[in-house]
């Protein structure tokens, strides 16, 4: 190799070492340069963790159903442990009161109006008759002996908890009232409730479950709306929405 080339080759060796190490410096800065952004903005913050999976509808409606055989539960638990009256479940005799006497009630609710046991109420005050087609106004409620069994009357409970403890099993099938009635002229009284000659609907609490388990519900106790529920159901709102029936209960016994 002549000496004019091997002058060459050093020349291309120097220029290519030195454009290694500039290219080892320009990485070395820039490493540092991420390490110092690195400890600028702290460490990494950990990403949240991922949420829960949704319930089920049959979860929803499981936990729904055991919220509500609790409240039922523990229910009919206080009403049993409470003391009964010292009266037998005969009848002590009519009497009179010059004030009304109030118990509770329950319907059930369809658009042909709000019936009980056995008929339809038309407006908040109904008087009782004998379906036995005896005995003059006045003389109704009769004695059990006088009709027989189911004696003829209102009927009423005294204890709210034990209109609560009856009405549990319509709730899931059929739109249901509880509510407070006043019952005033002939009245006979029984250990649990009365059989009276007229009851008016003063308070009435209405629970409507819907097919997607949603619960609506209608607090009453202005006398034109418990009115308009009696002659047309289906023209009184419904404004509370509650998830469930044992929600619905709660708000329904806090409000009665």
């Amino acid at each position: 190799m002549t000496l004019a080339l091997r002058e060459k080759a050093d020349l291309f060796d120097r220029i290519q070492r030195q454009f290694r190490r500039a290219e080892r410096h320009r990485e070395r800065i820039a490493f540092q340069a991420a390490l110092d952004e690195i400890a600028r903005r702290g460490p990494p913050v950990p990403a949240p963790p991922p949420p829960p999976p949704a319930p089920t509808a049959r979860q929803v409606d499981a936990e729904e159903r055991a919220r509500f055989d609790q409240a039922m539960r523990d229910l009919l638990v206080r009403v049993h442990a409470r003391p009964v009256p010292d009266r037998t479940r005969q009848d002590d005799g009519a009497w009179w009161s010059n004030e009304r006497v109030a118990g509770y009630r329950v319907w059930s609710i369809s658009q042909g109006g709000v019936w009980g046991a056995k008929t339809r109420w038309d407006s908040p005050t109904k008087s009782a008759v004998c379906l036995k087609g005896h005995g003059a106004t006045g003389t109704i409620p009769h004695l059990e002996a006088e009709c027989g069994e189911p004696a003829c009357g209102i009927y009423a409970l005294k204890d709210p908890d034990a209109a609560w403890a009856r009405a549990w099993h319509q709730m899931t099938q059929v739109t249901t009232a509880i509510g407070m009635v006043e019952m005033e002229g002939r009245v006979i009284e029984h250990s649990h409730g009365y059989r009276a000659e007229r009851a008016t609907i003063t308070r009435l609490c209405v629970i409507a479950r819907l097919p997607t388990r949603e619960v609506r519900l209608a607090l009453l106790d202005e006398a034109g709306d418990i009115e308009r529920l009696c002659r047309a159901p289906a023209t009184v709102a419904m404004p509370l929405s509650r998830p469930g029936l044992g929600e619905a209960l709660e708000v329904a016994r806090a409000w009665l």
